[in-house]
């Protein structure tokens, strides 16, 4: 992306512009997916996606999903096509669906999901394989439209109990995350360069970049922001190759990463997690190793990290945790170790398959652990990591939803059970 002027005063449309012009050797076609629905006898918008595609992204888009009063439809245009849709808003500020339904909305385009409008590779809500600039057509006048309720059931059309779940499969996103009636995301991708991976090892962070075609290594750098309890570190590093490794100290509670572009100063791409958020970047890889265990017992229980001591008779308790964990961003519990960090072991040799068998059968949907079993300070602990669930809400049979408030589990509220629902991820 090419370098904004200072105190630059160009508007969001003309800004997409210049974005997609400075990128036009990386960019082809447009990809356009909308979802339709009669609202009150006429067609309405409720949803569409804009995503620029690479150039050599010859892929076939032209699926249709028809429920008769509720349609579907992925197609492509041309960069000059979508151009011309741009130009339709900034000048009538109407966006026009092409289609022979005759849609058109109202509104305007802005940053999303705030001035900070950068999307890093491979986020969840939305599905994005590349770090992506990321803008939303608003629509204004109290625009009402919505998917309706469902059931779907024809014939020669793929089945859906909701049209929610109807549109999580075909837009390949979570669209409760954008509920918005007659509204647009526009994703403008970086095809220069992703992040693939993270390794953290005891003292050592190793992070592995995908490059775009025709970008060298060393015109890229990673900025490495460290946060521990007693210091913070900054730390820059080069590429020569698409890895570089960095020493790291005192197992810092937060990290950031970040990957630039040295000739245009712009963020291409970056990752913000701490050791015990397990699950919530599944590009992070741990190592389970003593130093990182014993980094998660000093920081304490907290909203991602909580201590059991001995294996339950009742796994009702312990299945609570694993339930709140992932309704949450994931988590871990260390098995055999106090509230207060001491360390007592597991006597248990079976106590692997009892966990496994005890959140299939307490939780639902059912929650797959990864369980290790460690040896630390001459006793056995067991460590296990809870993914952030991809089919929120999750439930603890016969008690209900459970969601993560600090280091403790409770009922989730009316208000946090709708915005789970949201979050569900796509089919």
């Amino acid at each position: 992306m090419e370098k904004s002027p200072p105190n630059s005063t160009e508007t969001e449309i003309e800004e997409i512009r210049r974005i997609i012009r400075s990128r036009e050797s990386t960019y082809g076609r447009v990809k356009v997916t909308t979802a339709l629905a009669k609202w009150t006898g006429d067609w309405r918008l409720v949803l569409a996606r804009y995503d620029v595609l690479p150039s050599d992204d010859l892929r076939e888009y032209a699926k249709s999903f028809d429920y008769n009063e509720f349609r579907l439809r992925e197609n492509t245009v041309t960069i000059a096509q979508f151009f011309s849709l741009l130009e339709g808003i900034e000048r009538d500020g109407i966006l026009q669906i092409p289609s022979s339904e005759g849609i058109s909305v109202n509104g305007r385009i802005q940053k999303w999901p705030n001035l900070n409008n950068h999307q890093p590779s491979r986020e969840f809500a939305f599905n994005l394989d590349w770090p992506a600039d990321s803008y939303a057509f608003m629509a204004t006048g109290g625009y009402q439209a919505q998917a309706p309720n469902g059931p779907f059931a024809v014939i020669n059309q793929p089945l859906f109990d909701t049209g929610q779940a109807a549109m999580n499969f075909f837009f390949e996103m979570q669209t409760g995350y954008f509920s918005y009636p007659g509204g647009a995301l526009i994703f403008l991708p970086n095809y220069t360069a992703r992040i693939r991976e993270i390794r953290l090892g005891p003292s050592s962070l190793v992070l592995r970049i995908e490059i775009g075609k025709g970008v060298l290594a060393t015109d890229l750098l990673a900025k490495i922001y460290l946060e521990s309890e007693t210091r913070i570190a900054q730390i820059e590093a080069s590429f020569t190759g698409n890895e570089t490794q960095v020493q790291v100290e005192n197992q810092p509670n937060l990290y950031l990463v970040y990957l630039f572009s040295k000739k245009t100063d712009e963020v291409l791409d970056y990752r913000r997690f701490g050791v015990g958020w397990s699950g919530s970047s599944q590009d992070v890889l741990v190592e389970s190793s003593p130093e990182n265990i014993e980094q998660l017992i000093r920081s304490g229980e907290n909203k991602q990290v909580e201590f059991k001591l001995v294996v339950p008779k009742n796994w009702s308790e312990f299945a609570e945790t694993a339930v709140s964990m992932s309704n949450g961003n994931g988590g871990t519990i260390l098995l055999g170790v106090d509230d207060n960090g001491q360390v007592v072991g597991v006597q248990d040799p079976r106590v692997s398959d009892s966990i496994h068998d005890a959140l299939r059968n307490l939780c639902e949907p059912a929650i797959e652990p990864k369980i290790e079993m460690q040896s630390l300070r001459e006793k056995t602990i067991g460590m296990i990591q809870i993914a952030e669930g991809k089919a929120k809400p999750y439930i603890l049979k016969d008690k209900g939803v459970y969601v993560r408030f600090g280091a403790t589990d409770r009922l989730a509220s009316r208000e946090e059970i709708i915005n789970l629902v949201g979050q569900k991820s796509r089919l």
